[in-house]
């Protein structure tokens, strides 16, 4: 899976994800895109 996403972001960058309020986490602040750690992903 990972590879297939930094293939895609290698193509689509660069990613500017948006809050559309579809889904709400109720134990993590409102700015966090992701709780994975250790990747080289580097949102904006």
């Amino acid at each position: 899976m990972h590879n297939i996403l930094r293939e895609y972001f290698a193509l689509h960058s660069p990613v500017a994800p948006k809050v559309e309020g579809r889904i709400t986490a109720t134990d993590a602040p409102r700015t966090l895109l992701s709780q994975l750690e250790g990747y080289d992903y580097e949102f904006r």
